[in-house]
């Protein structure tokens, strides 16, 4: 049983990160600002968006996938920004059909079998 409470207290707390920094890489460090290269982009006064780690913007999330700017107008190449969201399907339909755009329904189509490979050379 001392085994086991002793492994027991070696395994982390969940949703805990697995790496823990001291000394002068430690988070509350005084001089961490000197060897972390991340933070003397902040001091020059480069504007920085607050985001939670946990999340990945949408854009951003389009941009590493598919390699597009989403956000980026491509008339005149300037930034597009996003000043709302329409959730409700019947307030997105009229939009739709005031714009004179498509309003039907897609449903996904249905699973097909796998192709059947000649393996008869």
């Amino acid at each position: 049983m001392e085994f086991i409470e002793k492994l027991a207290a070696l395994v982390p707390p969940k949703g805990r990160n697995l790496i823990r920094y001291h000394g002068i890489l430690a988070p509350g460090s005084h001089v961490r600002a000197l060897v972390v290269p991340g933070q003397r982009r902040r001091e020059r006064g480069a504007a920085t968006k607050l985001i939670p780690r946990t999340r990945i913007p949408w854009a951003d999330l389009l941009k590493r996938v598919f390699s597009i700017e989403i956000l980026r107008c491509v008339r005149c190449g300037g930034w597009r920004e996003v000043i709302g969201v329409v959730k409700d399907p019947l307030v997105a339909r009229k939009i739709l059909e005031h714009l004179g755009l498509d309003t039907e329904d897609y449903e996904p189509l249905p699973a097909r079998a796998p192709p059947q490979l000649d393996l008869a050379l």
